[in-house]
């Protein structure tokens, strides 16, 4: 991989400033940050070394100021890395959602997100980032998937929402167009046995189109592709079901219902016919 290249910023596509600081060790470190939404991008390693030396750091590179209008820049979930172009995906790091590149192993921060990573309380969360990267260990219980998904009902492109399950965290998919969820094979179990909890911002989703506006319902599994989704009543809520890859797609306001439910046996679900 060519690090001489230009980075282009996930956040606001400029093209990033680089800049040289000393590590702990008392030799040069380069990295990028964005003039256009004072973001700051990392590749592989650089972090752990300037975090290992914080003094060295410029106040230049901790107060960024921006010139875009930060309302209009790409949300988390939607970033492509600046280093590899592949789909930078949300980590939570001392309750910072940061994006992760999982092919180059780079890092995006939000402008103050340094800042915020420097401080004590967060030692020990990078640190088991760090941990988790030189392991290879997952990340989240899905990032076996890594491309972007449509909705089975209006189309849109899903996003991404890390929620806690029953065995860790994981990234859900969510459609700002409709209020719809997608939950990979087996993410529906993981949640409702996370105590039954359901997510306060899985029940607040604004949606962008109303019924009648909807034209374009394909009813196409968003992992499968070319498969048709299966219809199903789970305890008097309506669900579509892959019976291939056993993922499963409902309307976020049925959620709350379907959680009221003390025991769910998902097996009967899914093969039921």
């Amino acid at each position: 991989m060519d690090l001489s290249k230009p980075v282009v910023c996930p956040r606001c596509n400029d093209i990033m400033k680089r800049t040289t600081v000393k590590d702990f060790e008392n030799k040069d470190l380069e990295f990028d940050y964005c003039l256009g939404c004072s973001g700051v991008f990392f590749d592989d390693g650089e972090l752990e070394r300037v975090l290992k030396a914080p003094s060295n750091l410029p106040i230049k590179v901790l107060n960024i100021p921006h010139y875009k209008d930060l309302y209009e820049t790409k949300p988390e979930g939607e970033r492509i890395c600046g280093r590899c172009s592949a789909l930078m995906y949300p980590r939570q790091i001392a309750s910072l959602n940061v994006d992760v590149c999982r092919e180059c192993l780079s890092i995006y921060l939000d402008g103050g997100e340094l800042s915020a990573l420097l401080e004590p309380y967060a030692k020990q969360a990078v640190q088991a980032h760090i941990s988790d990267k030189v392991s290879h260990k997952p990340q989240l219980l899905n990032n076996k998937y890594e491309a972007k998904l449509k909705c089975p009902n209006c189309q849109f492109l899903f996003r991404k929402m890390e929620v806690q399950g029953h065995s860790g965290i994981f990234n859900l998919d969510f459609c700002t167009g409709c209020t719809g969820v997608w939950f990979d094979g087996g993410e529906l179990e993981e949640l409702y046995a996370n105590n039954r909890r359901m997510p306060v911002k899985l029940c607040n989703l604004a949606r962008a189109l109303e019924d009648d506006e909807i034209t374009e319902r394909t009813n196409l599994c968003p992992r499968c592709s070319d498969l048709f989704l299966t219809k199903k009543n789970i305890y008097g809520i309506e669900a579509s079901v892959c019976k291939n890859c056993e993922g499963v797609f409902i309307m976020s306001n049925n959620l709350f219902n379907l959680f009221s439910n003390q025991h769910i046996n998902f097996a009967n679900i899914l093969h039921q016919d």
